[in-house]
C-alpha cells in the first residue's frame, strides 16, 4: 500500500487565534510541491498525482491529507510513491538537523518558503507519512534548516565557474524590436545560436547613421544581422548586452528541395566510406 501524506499547520499564538488563508493554503501547497519535485522537477516526467482525500479545520490548526494516484490508469505507482515519500521524509528530517543532501536540492524552492513561514507567522507545521512517526517544523529547527540552506547556496556559488566577461567581437542575431537602455537607443535581439534575447545598445554614430526610429523599425525588425562591438556576458556565460559600433545585414537565402537534391555530399565515396571518414576510421 502506498504511503499517504498529511500536513497540519498551526498559527502563531501571538499573531492571532486563526491562521490567515494564504499562510495555511500556501504552506500546504508548498509541501505538496516539494513532494512532487522529489519525484521529478519536470511535471511531464512524473508518474504520480497527489490527490486531496481529506481536509479539515479543528480550529485553529488546518490539516490536509493527500494520497498518490497514477498519472495514467495502467501505471502501478506503489513502489515509486513509497520511494519518493521516503526520500523527502529522510531529507527534510536531515535538513531540520542542519544537513542538506539528496532530493532536497530539487525541492528547495518550495521548502525555503515553508521554512520562512515557520520563522514568522506559523508556529508549527506537522508532517506525517503513513507508517512513520510525525515530525514538526518549528521556529527553532526552521532556523537550523535556514542556516544549512544558506551554507549550501554559498558553497554552490563558490564552486560554480564564473563566466562573466566582456569581449570585443561579432555576434549574429535577429532583431526583435526597439527599446532603450539608460536613455540610449537600443535593440532587442535574439542571438542565433542560443536563441536567447539580449539588449544591443547603439553607439551615437551608428544611431545617427541608422536614422529615425520608425524607419529603422519598418526596415530592420525581423531581419538577421551581424553586430560588432563590446559583448558583455553574465556569470552563466549568457550574452546580456552588446555595445555595438557596426552592423551588417545577413540576407536570408531561399533554398529549394531540388537545389538540395543536386548537392553532392558524398562525392566519389560510398556511404560506408563517408561514414568511416567522419568516424576517423579511414585514417586509422
Amino acid at each position: 500500500m502506498a504511503k499517504t501524506f498529511s500536513v497540519t499547520v498551526y498559527p502563531d499564538p501571538l499573531g492571532g487565534e486563526f491562521l490567515t488563508v494564504s499562510d495555511a493554503l500556501n504552506q500546504v501547497l508548498d509541501m505538496i510541491e516539494a513532494l512532487e519535485r522529489s519525484e521529478a522537477v519536470n511535471p511531464n516526467e512524473r508518474q504520480i498525482v497527489w490527490r486531496l482525500t481529506k481536509a479539515h479545520t479543528n480550529s485553529p490548526p488546518f490539516t490536509l491529507m493527500a494520497e498518490p494516484f497514477p498519472s495514467k490508469p495502467d501505471l502501478s505507482i506503489v513502489l515509486e510513491a513509497n520511494r519518493v515519500a521516503g526520500l523527502l521524509e529522510s531529507d527534510v528530517r536531515g535538513l531540520l538537523e542542519g544537513r542538506v543532501s539528496g532530493v532536497v536540492i530539487d525541492a528547495m524552492p518550495a521548502l525555503k518558503r515553508v521554512i520562512d513561514r515557520n520563522t514568522s507567522t506559523i508556529t508549527r507545521t506537522e508532517i506525517t507519512f503513513s507508517g512513520s512517526e510525525p515530525f514538526s517544523i518549528r521556529p527553532q529547527n526552521a532556523k537550523t534548516a535556514k542556516a544549512a540552506i544558506e551554507r549550501a547556496e554559498i558553497s554552490e556559488r563558490e564552486s560554480k565557474p564564473d563566466w562573466q566577461r566582456t569581449e570585443y567581437g561579432t555576434v549574429e542575431g535577429e532583431i526583435a524590436g526597439l527599446t532603450r537602455w539608460n536613455g540610449k537607443p537600443a535593440l532587442d535581439v535574439m542571438e542565433r545560436l542560443s536563441e536567447k534575447k539580449f539588449t544591443c545598445v547603439l553607439s551615437d554614430e551608428l544611431s545617427e547613421k541608422i536614422g529615425p526610429a520608425h524607419n529603422w523599425s519598418e526596415v530592420w525588425e525581423g531581419r538577421r544581422v551581424n553586430l560588432t562591438g563590446a559583448l558583455h556576458y553574465n556569470s552563466d556565460g549568457d550574452l546580456k548586452r552588446a555595445d555595438i559600433d557596426d552592423f551588417e545585414d545577413v540576407p536570408w537565402t531561399d533554398v529549394t528541395i531540388n537545389d538540395l537534391k543536386k548537392f553532392d555530399v558524398l562525392g566519389d565515396m560510398s556511404m560506408e566510406e563517408h561514414l568511416e571518414l567522419l568516424r576517423g576510421e579511414a585514417i586509422g
